[in-house]
């Protein structure tokens, strides 16, 4: 019998490291905090590397040390921040020994930590103050390694020298790891590092040049401190972790300074922070390059807004636990111009877009019976529950082409104007026999739709004929409630986005929401740069309608319309 290798117990606890990565092209990139690109590509240029020969760290840790006034045996470069972290934990962890950290922080410091066995404890660090007698309070005979990162990651927190002074002086034979992988874009980070290292033997320092530097794919970190823990780190890492190309774009980037850069998306993290605010979220003041957004406060949760931005091409990182997102500053003026104008449009809607079919009307005994009448006319047979599957796939915003569509496929060989006429004189009947939208159901409280209409212009958008979508309005007593209305003679089908925006024209209105039962409502909001909810037709299965909608991006799917006021700002 085959078996498997058993691996350690500890490692059932584990997942592989992974972010969410929505199945849609993503043009802005704003997840994982990635610096921009500040230095030439051609960093090596003239510069010939031996890659035949193993590398040499020796030249980078010899400038690095002479930057912070260190001797060599003080700087160990490594393949990132993330091996400086792996390497401490591996020399000052083990099982029955306890790490100490805060919460929220750098996912790895738990990963790295359960590989070692050691157990977690963790302080709640959310608010500005770094909470340093509660800190304290937690530190027992197990505790060996006391990691801090600042900027904090997750918050952009920051710890400041009385805190940090005071674990360091408390605590002298546990180690204390300040993970400083955003220093740059802190303000004052240079005299917190010199304090620590210059003061304190048991601290030692991780920096990066991923972030600030914007080199994130060379993978070059460094680890600072004396020179007995870095011997300590040097004995549990393999060699060569760094390759020798990485090496040199790492020293040839160190004689510049990315002041500029930085001076950017500080610039920008406040007006990001001032934009969330405006629009109801809550935000914690950071001195990383990304904001936090706390959603707890907010009518729309972390999910919905992480939706509607990847919808637009926008990836961030969502912290589900925290309902939060943290959104990091693209140190670009177009990009940021980009983000906040599409935040802005998700968070601050001026107006409220309508499909009709689904949405406000129950168009299963009309419109849908009369395609399935028409198929039988023409000898195939089509149940509810096919045509509702059929619609979810797209591409069925107008009735009279889907009909000819599903006909076609099934080998029929009418012509366009045959099935339209038939189908017509389904829907709207005859002197002998009424027509079947005499059936038709609203599904739209009036005076729940008068509550919107209060606050938001409303509009609809709709693959019906001009003259059937205003009947049906008339009839329901709700026309004069919209102030535009948008049918298929105005423009073409959905998902093209052509009438969404004359929609938004007519209603002189920059941002707006879009509601619709099917993924051509979706993609056409998404076409016209504004969020959409998905609600399902009350002819399709609630199950695969949520998956269809989602999947075609929306930012939620509600269950009735009175549930979108519960998510509306």
């Amino acid at each position: 019998m085959n078996t498997m290798p058993t691996p350690l117990p500890r490692l059932e606890q584990l997942k592989p490291y992974a972010i969410q990565s929505p199945d849609r092209t993503i043009e802005l990139k704003l997840d994982a905090n990635e610096g921009p690109a500040v230095f030439d590509t051609n960093l090596l240029a003239g510069n010939k590397i031996a890659l035949n020969r193993y590398p040499c760290d020796g030249s980078l840790e010899t400038s690095l040390a002479e930057m912070y006034s260190l001797t060599n045996d003080q700087v160990l470069v490594t393949a990132g921040g993330d091996e400086s972290i792996d390497r401490i934990f591996r020399a000052y962890l083990e099982t029955g020994k306890k790490l100490l950290t805060t919460k929220p922080t750098f996912a790895m410091l738990n990963k790295y930590a359960a590989m070692t066995g050691a157990e977690v404890k963790a302080v709640e660090w959310l608010g500005n103050e770094f909470p340093v007698i509660d800190f304290i309070n937690q530190v027992d005979d197990a505790t060996s390694v006391i990691a801090i990162v600042s900027p904090n990651n997750p918050t952009g927190q920051v710890i400041g020298e009385p805190e940090l002074s005071a674990i360091a002086e408390t605590f002298p034979n546990r180690l204390v790891l300040l993970d400083q992988a955003y220093a740059e874009f802190e303000n004052d980070a240079e005299k917190l590092t010199n304090i620590a290292l210059s003061k304190y033997p048991n601290v030692v320092v991780i920096r990066s040049l991923s972030k600030a530097w914007g080199l994130a794919g060379i993978r070059v970190g460094y680890a600072l401190g004396s020179s007995d823990v870095i011997t300590n780190l040097r004995k549990v890492g393999g060699p060569y972790t760094v390759p020798q190309i990485s090496l040199a774009i790492a020293e040839a980037a160190l004689q510049q300074r990315p002041n500029q850069s930085i001076a950017k998306i500080r610039k920008e993290r406040v007006q990001l922070a001032q934009l969330l605010d405006e629009c109801g979220c809550k935000t914690i003041s950071s001195q990383a390059n990304f904001v936090l957004a706390i959603f707890d406060e907010s009518p729309f949760d972390a999910g919905f807004v992480f939706r509607s931005l990847s919808a637009q091409g926008i990836l961030v990182r969502m912290f589900e636990d925290l309902n939060a997102l943290r959104i990091t500053c693209p140190g670009d003026e177009s990009a940021f111009k980009s983000l906040c104008a599409t935040l802005r449009r998700i968070l601050c809607p001026e107006a409220i877009l309508f499909d009709m079919d689904g949405v406000l009307v129950d168009e299963g005994p009309s419109y849908r019976e009369s395609i399935r009448q028409t198929c039988k006319f023409f000898g195939e047979s089509f149940t509810s529950d096919e045509i509702a599957d059929l619609k979810l796939c797209g591409d069925a915003n107008n009735d009279w082409i889907f009909t000819h569509r599903i006909l076609t496929q099934r080998g029929c060989k009418l012509e366009y104007e045959d099935v339209k006429s038939r189908f017509e004189l389904f829907l709207q009947g005859d002197e002998h026999t009424p027509g079947l939208w005499n059936r038709e159901i609203q599904l739209v409280n009036t005076g729940w739709l008068k509550s919107i209409a209060a606050r938001y212009p409303l509009g609809i958008v709709t693959g019906r004929p001009r003259n059937d979508a205003i009947r049906f309005l008339k009839n329901a007593g709700i026309d004069e409630l919209f102030s535009a209305i948008v049918c298929m003679e105005d423009g073409p089908r959905k998902p093209n986005p052509s009438n969404v925006r004359t929609a938004m024209r007519q209603l002189r209105v920059d941002s707006a929401w879009m509601i619709g039962d099917t993924p051509d409502d979706i993609n056409a909001a998404h076409a016209a740069g504004i969020a959409s909810v998905g609600i399902a037709a009350p002819q399709d299965d609630s199950v695969l309608a949520t998956r269809r909608l989602l999947e075609a991006g929306a930012s939620t799917v509600v269950a009735n319309l009175q549930q979108l006021g519960e998510v509306l700002p």
